[in-house]
């Protein structure tokens, strides 16, 4: 998809202080001698804190900062070194790796309105550092590795008015592996589109996460349905009105009631000499065969009443999906670039695909100028990194944030985040 795709909507209904650091327990002085820590390493109590932790290759820090403040990223030292400069002096390897999907995120979404979609009721909130946010933490860390098993999963974590309840569907038609990089991207992007939300749903590409403090599991649910459709428009739009409504009406009955197909379906059909259509719907598995017909039902008569001129369409929904074009998307195909809107007009797709080209071509470079500094810094410090002091500090490590409200703590033993609590960088 680009950017030619538009949404029609829905459808239904601080302050800051200096935090000192608390020494360990006497009985961690059982658990080995001192540890030898670079002098270099040792962060001082005004330094930032999204720095010292890229410096010291601790990346759950970084990301817990960058959740709650993403233009921390962007944020230098007195040498004007972003976390980029310093994970490549250091050579953390994960650090640059998580600051180049950041980058590349940024420069990907002026190229496409892709997804990801979210819905986010704004009414359910959750409590910064409560046993709900560390329930729905388990939650995401828990669905990358089920991913072994069919395209559906659900499961809850917790007791009591703190459990969550989730789960995620992949499209049938892909891989395994490609499901499981969607759902990791979807766990992100429904922390950072719906922050401390109790509640939400998160459409990629191929694949949809979803959420919530109470038990959905198995109920139908079409509120809030989201329609996006293609800009590019057909030129007999009433018969390809009727022609799309057929061929999802029929998907729609071999999904629901056949149990061999695992509530999915996909099919084509010819609609000129030259243009053949192809759909797909899908349910997720714990709905009944009934509720699933008529999710899908739902869907349909939503698409016809706002999307039926356009060349393609997609309905999401927290219970069913449906998605047609005319080219076959399930196989891997994508839209021919010389399809233009009723075959008429080409001036303003030549111009997007032409924008498209140009940030590309941006991205590409700026990625080579990334790796190219990675290297340049690796080969400067390497010398002075090898002639670095070492420090005594009873094997402790200590980290003076200036975070509001954090608190850090480094062993050398065994690294460990005391708590990390949200709120507002300074």
């Amino acid at each position: 998809m680009d950017s030619s795709w538009r949404s029609g909507g829905h459808f239904g209904k601080t302050g800051s202080e200096n935090i000192s650091v608390s020494d360990f327990a006497e009985d961690d002085a059982k658990e080995g001698p001192p540890e030898i820590i670079p002098e270099s390493h040792i962060s001082s109590p005004s330094e930032i804190p999204i720095i010292a932790a890229a410096r010291n290759g601790i990346i759950e820090i970084v990301k817990a900062i960058v959740k709650v403040y993403p233009q921390a990223i962007e944020q230098v030292n007195e040498q004007v070194e972003n976390i980029f400069h310093i994970a490549a002096r250091y050579r953390r390897e994960e650090i640059l790796d998580f600051f180049n999907i950041l980058i590349i995120r940024r420069f990907s979404d002026l190229a496409r309105a892709d997804p990801p979609y979210s819905l986010c009721p704004q009414d359910t909130n959750y409590a910064a550092d409560s046993p709900f946010e560390h329930n729905l933490d388990n939650l995401f860390r828990s669905f990358p590795s089920n991913t072994s098993i069919p395209k559906f999963f659900n499961t809850s974590v917790g007791n009591s008015s703190d459990t969550v309840y989730g789960l995620y569907m992949c499209l049938n038609y892909i891989q395994a592996d490609d499901c499981k990089t969607c759902i990791e991207i979807a766990s992100q992007d429904g922390e950072r589109l719906c922050p401390n939300k109790t509640e939400a749903v998160v459409w990629e590409e191929v694949c949809q996460l979803r959420y919530s403090n109470e038990n959905f599991f198995g109920r139908l649910d079409v509120r809030g349905n989201i329609p996006k459709f293609n800009v590019k428009n057909v030129s007999e739009p009433e018969r390809y009105k009727s022609v799309v409504k057929k061929i999802l009406s029929n998907l729609t009955k071999a999904a629901a009631f056949d149990p061999s197909t695992e509530m999915y379906a996909t099919g084509n059909v010819s609609f000129t000499d030259t243009d053949t259509l192809y759909a797909l719907v899908q349910c997720t598995r714990d709905l009944s065969a009934h509720d699933c017909n008529t999710c899908l039902e739902t869907a349909i008569a939503d698409i016809s009443s706002c999307c039926y001129i356009s060349r393609g369409a997609r309905l999401l929904s927290r219970s069913c999906y449906l998605r047609y074009e005319l080219y076959a998307f399930y196989e891997g195909d994508t839209e021919p670039a010389g399809t233009d809107e009723n075959r008429a007009t080409g001036k303003g797709n030549q111009r997007k695909i032409w924008m498209i080209i140009i940030l590309s071509t941006v991205l590409v470079c700026l990625i080579l100028l990334v790796a190219l500094a990675c290297a340049v810094y690796c080969i400067r410090t390497r010398k002075g990194s090898r002639k670095s002091k070492v420090a005594y500090r009873n094997g402790r490590l200590k980290l003076i944030f200036k975070f509001n409200p954090a608190i850090v703590v480094i062993r050398t033993e065994q690294i460990s985040v005391t708590s990390i609590l949200r709120g507002q960088m300074i």
